[in-house]
């Protein structure tokens, strides 16, 4: 997956994003549901940064592709002096924001396709959609999508069947272990 990165940063491409998030969905012990991000998250918001710094290493590989994780990991590097690494990573995140984005059109027939549940917050705060709708799961065509409604005639559509087989994928290496 490294190999996947490094290409997916030289040559920020659809086919690179795409390859790279297939090999993360593909990891052993990736858990697109862990509550480590939000736990990182909540000691970022803290000003908790010697905390936050102590658990990035645990979000890796998982949270490559994260908007969330890559924003925070930014303000950590910015809090430490470290100007040129954070906008470097601002500069990621902006790419992996218009990937994610890139993705699909939140319809049924083409909903975004997500990395983490987070994902799908970003992307409608990005929309300027909002984010304090009820999100519910649904099947559709063989897929699992989660659905926000925003309206009374607007919904937008997530693509999530992959990161439930992860996570089935992950439970079950657990109960194995």
């Amino acid at each position: 997956m490294r190999r996947a990165f490094i290409d997916f940063v030289d040559q920020p491409t659809k086919k690179s994003f795409e390859l790279l998030r297939r090999e993360l969905l593909a990891q052993p012990g990736y858990d697109p549901y862990d509550t480590t991000l939000s736990e990182f998250q909540r000691l970022c918001e803290a000003g908790q940064c010697e905390e936050a710094r102590a658990i990035i290493s645990s979000l890796q590989p998982g949270c490559v592709l994260s908007p969330r994780a890559r924003r925070l990991s930014a303000w950590l590097s910015e809090m430490a002096g470290e100007h040129r690494l954070a906008e470097r990573k601002r500069q990621l995140t902006k790419l992996v924001v218009q990937f994610l984005l890139d993705s699909g059109d939140g319809s049924l027939e083409h909903p975004y396709q997500i990395i983490h549940p987070e994902d799908e917050y970003d992307i409608l705060q990005e929309r300027g959609l909002s984010c304090d709708v009820e999100r519910k799961l649904i099947r559709d065509r063989g897929r699992l999508l989660d659905c926000f409604e925003i309206d009374d005639d607007r919904s937008v559509f997530f693509e999530v069947t992959e990161l439930q087989r992860a996570h089935l994928r992950t439970l079950g290496d657990q109960q194995a272990a």
